[in-house]
């Protein structure tokens, strides 16, 4: 929501040591300096989201940049190539462990196939002797820490990685201290969300009951709600392939096949939502979620905070949705 994986710098060209100010210099001294401030090559470039840095040289050996993969491993194409035996060929993608020998992540395997989402200071293993501590650029670092807003349980630490934010509520991701899963965590303003009750929408509580209520392959999945006095949290599986939105910008069009794949799961999900009597009322492409970013993608239905129970005979009149789709 969320948030995405990267290109590195070209490999031609051999990064800094480490992210410093550029210096002006001057032939004369009738040259005098700039009056605007110098940048820095890494952190004030807007399309680099983080590097990482070797954990004993502090030395950066990988720029990670929106919207492009950055590959490690043995092959000599790899954006950073590590030559031992024990890499497998391509080790891992940022940040995707297609590996066979493992890639650790914080200390805790990762698993070939599986994604995480990286944050500031995250140590990542490559096999032994290959430790990479990330840095985040401050684009990157959506939100600031709000003690009543984070030390809600012992269970989670949430991070300040946004995948996404509305008026009135945003998704983070999160980690479960125990098992070190990451999930997505919907973060709701009670006082605020609950005063726009709209004729039975727009009420966390009727929400989180809502989505406890329609466990579905195809309805992203609820793992554990806290309540505070303040604010609602709803922990979720977190998928990682973005959404239909993105999904169809990035592919400009899609095969029949493909097309009546992806319609196939969302009326399945609508088919189990009605036999429980309950309608979404916010169906866009924006909140269809994609388990991977593959072609054929697993479809989840998700944001159920217009959803409403209803009876037969009984006529729904409230006017809701995304204004942009009606």
């Amino acid at each position: 929501m969320t948030s995405q994986p990267h290109q590195l710098s070209q490999r031609s060209s051999r990064p800094p040591s480490h992210p410093t100010q550029a210096t002006a210099t001057f032939t004369s001294e009738e040259d005098t300096p700039p009056s605007s401030p110098t940048l820095d090559p890494i952190k004030d470039d807007p399309s680099v989201c983080g590097w990482l840095v070797d954990r004993e040289t502090l030395e950066t050996k990988l720029i990670v940049r929106r919207g492009h993969p950055s590959t490690i491993g043995r092959f000599a194409l790899c954006d950073l190539v590590l030559a031992e035996d024990t890499v497998s060929t391509f080790h891992c993608k940022l940040f995707v462990d297609t590996s066979s020998n493992g890639t650790y992540w914080n200390g805790h395997l990762i698993g070939k196939g599986e994604s995480v989402v990286l944050s500031q200071g995250d140590v990542i293993r490559i096999r032994i002797g290959h430790f990479f501590i990330f840095h985040a650029s401050e684009s990157a670092r959506l939100d600031h820490y709000d003690p009543d807003i984070w030390m809600v349980d012992k269970s989670y630490r949430i991070l300040p990685h946004s995948l996404g934010k509305g008026t009135y509520a945003k998704v983070n991701v999160a980690v479960h201290r125990k098992t070190q899963v990451q999930l997505a965590v919907k973060i709701m303003d009670r006082i605020r969300y609950d005063g726009l009750d709209i004729t039975g929408g727009m009420n966390i509580d009727k929400e989180i009951a809502i989505l406890q209520a329609v466990a579905h392959a195809n309805i992203v999945p609820v793992v554990d709600v806290i309540k505070t006095v303040r604010y609602a949290y709803v922990f979720m599986q977190m998928f990682l392939g973005g959404d239909l939105f993105d999904y169809l910008l990035s592919e400009r069009r899609l095969s029949e096949l493909e097309s009546k794949f992806i319609t196939y799961q969302v009326l399945l999900a609508l088919q189990h939502l009605k036999s429980k009597n309950i309608l979404h009322r916010d169906i866009k492409p924006e909140n269809l979620l994609l388990a991977s970013a593959t072609k054929y993608p697993r479809i989840l239905l998700a944001d159920f905070g217009l959803a409403s129970e209803y009876n037969d005979g009984r006529r729904l009149k409230t006017v809701c949705g995304t204004y942009a789709y009606m």
